[in-house]
């Protein structure tokens, strides 16, 4: 023994630990289902390829087919007799909507971002989501959809909703006043004849 501890320690020390037991269960119920969960560079998949197959149809830029693959995902999750605790395959329509607003399609993407808030993701992830669409038409510098957008779903999160709708009304201000000082008429100089 090394001094300094006690032979209880040591005891407690070689007992296996509830987080290794937790760990090793939850690894278990990942392979079962078709989540990933990343440790190092393994991914664990056990059922279809669906969302495999989508991750690698993004990464090629092939978005449509992409989308299709996650939707047979949801579906197959959705319709799957085991599931990991807490498992919400709705979760993916985010996904689906990222890949539409990659497209630059943001009513088709903010859809799938409600759809997923309806069945039951959390609002945390839809209102980050909402602020992508309108920061898609802020940059475009359509400020009014982004700010209509903003007021649309104000309910969700209005302090940071408000933050967004008043820095976005600055910049409307900010573009306003550069626009009419190009538009003011200066008035021609007086020629030295008059």
């Amino acid at each position: 023994m090394y001094p300094g501890f006690h032979s209880k320690a040591w005891k407690a020390l070689a007992k296996p630990r509830r987080f290794e037991q937790i760990s090793s269960a939850l690894l278990a119920a990942l392979m079962l289902c078709s989540c990933s969960a990343g440790v190092g560079a393994f991914s664990f998949t056990a059922a279809g390829n669906h969302r495999r197959n989508a991750e690698q149809l993004k990464s090629d830029g092939k978005y449509e087919e992409a989308i299709v693959e996650y939707e047979k995902h949801i579906a197959e999750r959705a319709a799957a007799s085991s599931k990991f605790p807490g498992e919400n395959p709705s979760f993916y329509y985010i996904m689906i909507g990222d890949l539409q607003l990659e497209q630059e399609k943001p009513q088709e993407a903010l859809e799938s971002y409600l759809k997923a808030q309806t069945d039951g993701v959390m609002s945390e992830f839809i209102i980050d989501r909402i602020r992508q669409v309108s920061s898609y038409y802020e940059t475009r510098e359509n400020y009014d959809a982004a700010i209509e957008l903003l007021h649309k779903y104000r309910d969700l999160d209005p302090l940071v909703f408000d933050w967004d709708i008043d820095r976005l009304h600055k910049k409307t201000v900010r573009q306003e006043v550069q626009e009419d000082s190009f538009v003011i008429d200066v008035p021609e100089p007086p020629t030295e004849t008059q």
